[in-house]
């Protein structure tokens, strides 16, 4: 990474070392100091967790990245945050792109894309001027929309300007600090193109495009209307360069065009209808979109144009359609994607409740169970294999068991226990206690929690107090509420609550707000209400009422109502 980034900024690393250290307690998943990060203990994983990709290396990636866009030049103000973070965010997509390949790229920009469009925030400007707290400026609009500002910027003037105009600004603002009017000036330096209507629209306002696509085909006339409306309910309108591609079989033609009114038409001639038009072609553009593009249209797509938005659209498309024989080939056919993220998509869209796709698709799963090359492919496959409940497949899960990969395993017990319940339970006894991570420990633990054990009550307790105030302590609430929900010692259940309020109370005042709701709401009322329940089954049960009492005390007054 120290290598790839100095390239592509054009600056080398500007600092005399760089160290990374996990930290216990660290509640902020990592922060960089200049030449030394501190991530979240999450960040120390272990050989088996790597089998499956390391999940941090993005968080690393966007660290690292700091040390040039927010140390080397940082940010003017609160407000202009976005020039260190969306920089910072879309380092990880150049990463990925870089060491695992473009499709890897696109799938990470895509799902940080998706990350923005579901946030709710499209009344926020990217750069603002006024905010409640700094805090409120660390969001998916500063991060993610930023990052895909970026994308489209990269793509609008290409890669070379792209890279030369970072390190413009980088060199040109070392060691003070800079806003996005400044970012602007480097670009239009190294472009000689005036930028002020894209920072405008996307540094200086809010919001993103909605759009309706159609695509009139007239043979007679020998031409197609490609009709773009742009339906945001802001009413703000958005110019946006974008790249249309008319296939003839695997032939296309390009035309570069600009979306400048609230609805635009763009017409193509023909003397033979175009197998496929393919609006925003490169993918890249920030935007909702519903298109009418046929079947057929999504086939050829697949096919030819090629780039990974182009391949999971024509794989979502088909996945509606799964009656049509074509569509179910579609979908058959991307089980064996060259893109492993495609492939698991494809595992997880095959409804095997349709007839067809039961028999015809199930061949393929055994296969990719067994022996695909990538570890989160056979997890996902095996768990497609695990919803047929089929005695043939123990041998399969039982060996899976003990993959290498903690999902892998954690698929095959959980799928296992599906058909084979002793079985499933004489492996969970064997691994309890064992060191686990991942979807493995999930699935072990759950099964140990639901089984209301109490002979384990002080080692599952116990456990969840001796965990560090981390994200992993906060998912482990989960399972403890299912198991202090079991158990019938009052004692243990007594104790156990106790551990939840302490760590409810532990979290800091920021992120109150973000736990509370879950902790109160869903945790200690789950509780109490299966405590209730016993309760009033057993009218006479005097210990068991205050246990009621006793949970109900550690809720705040506002939850107790209808108690």
């Amino acid at each position: 990474m120290l290598t790839f980034f100095s390239k592509i900024t054009g600056v080398d690393y500007p600092w005399v070392k760089y160290s990374q250290i996990t930290g216990r307690d660290f509640v902020a998943g990592a922060m960089e100091n200049t030449t030394a990060t501190l991530h979240q203990e999450g960040a120390q994983q272990d050989a088996r967790q790597l089998v499956d990709g390391n999940s941090w290396e993005g968080t690393i990636a966007h660290e690292l990245f700091h040390h040039w866009f927010g140390d080397y030049v940082t940010t003017e103000s609160w407000s202009n945050l976005t020039v260190n973070e969306s920089f910072a965010n879309y380092s990880e997509t150049l990463w990925n792109e870089y060491k695992y390949g473009k499709d890897a790229g696109n799938e990470h920009n895509f799902g940080d894309m998706q990350n923005y469009l579901f946030s709710g925030s499209d009344k926020k400007d990217l750069v603002r001027f006024h905010y409640a707290h700094r805090e409120d400026m660390f969001d998916a609009v500063s991060y993610q929309k930023g990052g895909r500002i970026l994308h489209m910027l990269r793509n609008y003037i290409g890669d070379s300007a792209f890279f030369k105009s970072l390190a413009n600004y980088l060199t040109t603002n070392k060691f003070k600090s800079a806003e996005a009017h400044q970012l602007r000036l480097a670009f239009e330096e190294v472009t000689g193109r005036d930028l002020n209507w894209f920072f405008n629209q996307w540094y200086f306002s809010s919001g993103h495009p909605s759009v309706d696509i159609d695509y009139l085909y007239n043979d007679e006339a020998g031409n197609v209307k490609v009709i773009i409306k742009q339906t945001q309910k802001s009413g703000k309108g958005f110019r946006l360069p974008i790249a249309i591609d008319v296939y003839q079989g695997s032939t296309k033609t390009r035309y570069n065009v600009w979306i400048n009114n609230p609805v635009d038409t763009f017409t193509f001639r023909y003397t033979k209808r175009p197998d496929l038009i393919n609006a925003d072609a490169d993918k890249v553009m920030l935007w909702q979109k519903k298109e009418n593009k046929t079947l057929d249209n999504y086939i050829h797509q697949y096919k030819y144009a090629g780039n990974y938005l182009d391949r999971r659209e024509a794989i979502e498309f088909a996945a509606k359609k799964l009656t049509e024989p074509r569509a179910a080939e579609l979908l058959k056919s991307a089980l064996n994607d060259k893109y492993e993220g495609l492939r698991q998509l494809a595992i997880n869209l095959a409804d095997i409740r349709k007839e067809a796709v039961r028999f015809s698709f199930e061949p393929i799963f055994a296969e990719l169970a067994r022996n695909d090359k990538k570890a989160i492919v056979r997890a996902t496959a095996i768990q497609k294999l695990g919803d047929y409940k089929k005695a043939e497949y123990a041998g399969l899960f039982k060996t899976a068991v003990s993959d290498s990969s903690y999902t892998v395993a954690g698929n095959a017990l959980e799928a296992l226990g599906k058909i084979d319940e002793k079985a499933s339970a004489e492996l969970v006894k064997q691994l309890y206690g064992q060191p686990l991570k991942g979807n493995l420990q999930t699935v072990v633990m759950n099964e140990v929690l639901k089984s209301g054990d109490e002979t384990m009550a002080e080692e599952i307790i116990g456990g969840f107090a001796a965990m560090p105030m981390s994200q992993a302590k906060f998912e482990a609430l989960g399972g403890l509420s299912t198991y202090l929900a079991a158990i019938k010692d009052i004692s243990f259940v007594r104790l156990g609550v106790d551990e939840i309020a302490k760590f409810r109370d532990a979290v800091p005042e920021a992120y109150r707000n973000q736990t509370d709701g879950y902790i109160n709401g869903m945790v200690l009322k789950g509780i109490l209400a299966k405590k209730e329940s016993e309760a009033k089954a057993n009218a006479g049960n005097i210990a068991l009422q205050e246990l009621v009492n006793y949970i109900k005390g550690k809720l705040p007054e506002s939850e107790r109502k209808g108690f």
